[in-house]
């Protein structure tokens, strides 16, 4: 279960990440998170699929490399809404250590990489 920090984001424990969500739809959620994740200085950005400890079927999520920012994620949130309808949803997660991204990148490829 995640755990409320200090700003009010969640942290989650254990995480494996499973595998790359791609498809058209999903191509163009990243082509429209590209820009965002740019303002915000983001240095690299996956889709992925994630399992929360463990448990139950895989979710997706946004993991991103760069400084935790609640307004990144109000954007990254409302660009997402504007996609899809208001049942589905959208982890985002901040990459904590290169040790996670190591295992981030071992399950799929960043769809944003900064200049």
């Amino acid at each position: 279960m995640p755990v409320p920090d200090r700003d009010g984001l969640h942290v989650q424990p254990l995480i494996e990440f499973v595998g790359e969500q791609d498809g058209p739809v999903e191509q163009d959620l990243k082509s429209r998170f590209a820009p965002v994740l740019l303002s915000f200085g983001v240095q690299r950005a996956y889709l992925a699929q994630v399992r929360f400890a463990n448990e139950g079927p895989h979710s997706v999520a946004v993991c991103i490399v760069g400084a935790e920012n609640p307004q990144l994620v109000h954007e990254l949130s409302a660009v997402f809404k504007s996609i899809f309808n208001s049942n589905q949803f959208l982890d985002i997660l901040f990459v904590q250590s290169p040790v996670q991204e190591s295992q981030l990148a071992a399950a799929c490829r960043p769809f944003f990489v900064a200049a």
